[in-house]
């Protein structure tokens, strides 16, 4: 491509710059041709499209853990053993020290009575006296009813058999229960007890084997107990709900006498006043 080189009096020109005026073009020496000065200017252009589309340098982190491994594969076969067992007031506000030792109340066991002291009047007498615990099974609702409304609610049923013999279980809960409690008075329908998960089994050995780390203790209170007698002795179709969900029980949720609540917020009538629901609560009222 050519240009004819036109003087213009009305432009001035300065060494190096290029201007366009209308229709008439000045070309000066600048040391550079026009496919230079073009192929420059195309390139300026694309750095800065890029610089404007260039998205701001984000951090992200990664965050990687390692599978943990099933500890019950440390077994060659294993079964699920449980205990029923009263609680002391120690054992009930701290829980956790019943993983290292066994409860010092036991009622039951899933695999007989074992080491379980005989409690029952029956022990004089020589006769001794077993409880099996079997068919456990624990239901969660994890998500708002209209039972329990947005409150975690736990249901764990249990069935305890008592062979050649009917009622001795209900008594031995009531003897263990006023051992654990620290008057003897108490009443053991609402005692609190715990129902204690130990997985037994043999390793690749055949040696009998046990892991303590595994140990799952369940603070629980019993809510039904229905008895059925057989051939082979009684049945105890077992009902009981964890013990820190005792707050959400209908005997605590429910007004049993009529009050009179008055203020101009729900704070006043709830906090604030001689007729607030807190002032009726501290005087038992309800």
């Amino acid at each position: 491509m050519f240009f004819n080189k036109k003087t213009n009096s009305n432009v001035t020109l300065k060494k190096g710059v290029t201007e366009k005026v209308g229709a008439t073009v000045e070309w000066k020496d600048s040391g550079l041709s026009y496919m230079d000065v073009e192929t420059n200017t195309s390139v300026t252009k694309d750095q800065n499209v890029s610089k404007k589309k260039k998205k701001p340098n984000v951090q992200v982190k990664e965050f990687i853990r390692d599978l943990i491994p099933n500890p019950l594969h440390d077994y060659e076969s294993y079964n699920a053993v449980f205990t029923l067992a009263a609680l002391t007031l120690e054992e009930v506000n701290f829980p956790n020290i019943l993983y290292n030792r066994m409860p010092l109340h036991p009622i039951a066991h899933s695999s007989g009575k074992g080491k379980i002291e005989e409690v029952t009047f029956y022990k004089q007498a020589g006769v001794s006296l077993e409880y099996f615990i079997d068919n456990v099974e624990i239901q969660s609702a994890v998500s708002p009813n209209p039972k329990s409304k947005f409150v975690q609610k736990s249901n764990i049923s249990f069935t305890v058999t008592e062979p050649f013999s009917i009622g001795l279980f209900l008594q031995t809960m009531a003897i263990q229960a006023a051992k654990a409690s620290s008057d003897g008075n108490v009443e053991y329908t609402q005692a609190p007890y715990a129902l204690i998960v130990d997985f037994i089994g043999t390793d690749v050995n055949g040696k009998i084997f046990r892991n303590n780390n595994l140990r799952k203790v369940m603070p629980i209170q019993m809510t039904k107990a229905e008895i059925r007698a057989n051939q082979a002795g009684a049945v105890y179709e077992c009902t009981a709900a964890p013990w820190i969900e005792t707050p959400t029980a209908d005997v605590n949720n429910q007004i049993n006498t009529d009050i009179t609540l008055s203020g101009k917020t729900v704070y006043e009538m709830m906090q604030v006043g001689v007729f607030q629901m807190m002032n009726f609560m501290k005087f038992n009222v309800l």
